[in-house]
């Protein structure tokens, strides 16, 4: 007997309701800079994968006259997105100032993640300011030649390899205290567990002389949950905080070879591999970035 197909109407309001979810979530991203920023990095490199698979198809898929043409056409969107984000980046430095301040008043206890932090705002101040000069000597605003232009853009995405270069190392850091942290929370936890075997018997007589009395067990089971509770709580920070070093991870260990390859005068690398490392940086910034909106 055949399943009975549900019709497309009473289907829609459900597929609306979704789409209309999605696309408020999408614009809630693109009202603010720095995700307008990460969503124009998702759409550009994407594009620039595209135009690089049309442009130098594997044997193994043919590609039609007709896709091959779309080629002419995703290069130069991509290079729009590019240049808007190049626009959007001018106010750059502002940002860099609020982080410095911010980190001037909230400063780490721990001297190597001091250094290491003044030393990214060191780098990001060198790459912003470099590339914002870039940006306007393009536009005619100042009068450098295009030899000038190469190389101030070649020192500031070098600065931006330092700062990728740093970011690694604080994220090292960081992930081999949370291990320790773990490690500590796992013995203390096993300690627990033995304090707790050793509750459970002197509670069973507690219990017995309770029940006499005829005295529940409501406050010990509501701090038992309680405790219970917490532990979730704790495990559940513990899972975002893996999770979000995990990303930031892949974000810059994608990075570090593109920041290498821009930062010489003829980069090793393929537009094809610069494509694929720029897709893994956007989607997982996007996907962070969606993910913290929501």
């Amino acid at each position: 007997m055949s399943k009975p197909t549900t019709p497309i109407r009473a289907l829609l309001p459900t597929y609306l309701t979704r789409t209309t979810r999605i696309i408020a979530h999408l614009n809630h991203l693109l009202a603010h800079t720095s995700t307008l920023d990460t969503t124009l990095l998702t759409l550009s490199y994407t594009l620039h994968l595209l135009a690089a698979l049309l442009f130098h198809p594997p044997k193994s898929i043919p590609i039609s006259h007709q896709l091959s043409r779309l080629t002419t056409s995703l290069s130069p969107l991509a290079a729009l997105f590019d240049d808007y984000r190049n626009l959007l980046r001018l106010s750059g430095l502002l940002g860099i100032y609020s982080w410095a301040a911010d980190l001037w008043t909230n400063s780490p206890g721990d001297g190597v993640m001091r250094g290491i932090r003044w030393a990214q705002v060191g780098a990001l101040v060198m790459y912003q300011a470099l590339e914002n000069a870039v940006v306007l000597a393009e536009r005619g605003v100042i009068g450098w030649g295009a030899g000038r232009r190469e190389r101030v853009a070649r020192w500031s995405l070098r600065a931006w390899c330092l700062f990728v270069g740093l970011e690694l190392g604080r994220l090292g850091v960081e992930g081999r205290r949370m291990v320790a942290e773990e490690r500590r929370r796992v013995t203390a936890g096993g300690k627990g567990e033995e304090v707790k075997g050793k509750g459970e018997v002197e509670g069973g007589m507690e219990r017995t002389e309770s029940e006499v009395v005829g005295t529940g067990m409501s406050l010990v089971d509501e701090k038992g949950e309680l405790q219970l509770s917490e532990e979730r709580a704790g495990d559940e920070r513990v899972r975002k905080r893996w999770a979000k070093w995990r990303t930031e991870v892949g974000i810059n260990a994608a990075y570090a070879p593109m920041t290498v390859h821009y930062s010489l005068k003829n980069g090793p690398l393929s537009d094809g591999v610069i494509a694929a490392l720029g897709c893994v940086v956007a989607w997982l910034t996007f996907g962070q970035a969606w993910r913290e909106s929501a």
